[in-house]
């Protein structure tokens, strides 16, 4: 187990989503990659997980991109098929990856 998984296990109750979000961020800029790699680690949720409350801290980031937009349709349907009171998170998420991507690309020709 990496410790990522041992902040969402040990948490309090308290917890949000939001803030463990917060932290995994600032902690992604602190780790080496090569040893942790946060966004790998929440790629894998946000892809595979059926931890609804892993996947609820997964669609917060926004620090960077997790999936590319084209990849998210397949995994939204599946959130949203697990987790129906999940689609505004969802839908929110593929706006900010669709904005994102588009405001990365605005000065390709």
């Amino acid at each position: 187990m990496n410790i990522i998984d041992k902040l969402i296990d040990g948490r309090t109750k308290s917890v949000t989503p939001e803030k463990l979000a917060d932290i995994l961020e600032r902690l992604t800029w602190m780790l080496d990659p090569k040893e942790i790699n946060v966004a790998q680690i929440l790629e894998g949720w946000l892809l595979l997980s059926e931890d609804k409350f892993r996947v609820m801290v997964a669609l917060e980031i926004k620090e960077y991109e997790l999936v590319k937009p084209n990849q998210f349709s397949h995994v939204s349907n599946r959130l949203i098929k697990l987790w129906p009171e999940l689609e505004r998170n969802v839908n929110e998420y593929h706006e900010f990856l669709i904005s994102t991507f588009n405001s990365n690309n605005q000065y390709c020709t």
